[in-house]
């Protein structure tokens, strides 16, 4: 049987990995834009934050001043 305990700690993991994975991709995608390479889609790094890793987005924007400097 599945414990309130249980689905607490799936969630917080869960949401741990969808915040550092957000935290990297933005990493990644600042490295490729250095180098000029293939870039991760805007729609991609959106979604990550949608799915729950808003926090590691907007730490790893600032972090890797990924997106931060452009006025539009």
């Amino acid at each position: 049987m599945i414990t309130a305990q249980t689905i607490i700690t799936v969630v917080i993991l869960y949401l741990v990995i969808i915040n550092v994975v957000g935290y990297v991709i933005m990493g990644v995608d600042k490295k490729r834009a250095i180098r000029g390479a293939w870039r991760i889609s805007e729609a991609s790094l959106f979604f990550t934050a949608l799915l729950g890793g808003s926090l590691g987005c907007i730490l790893g924007m600032q972090h890797f001043r990924h997106k931060t400097k452009h006025w539009y």
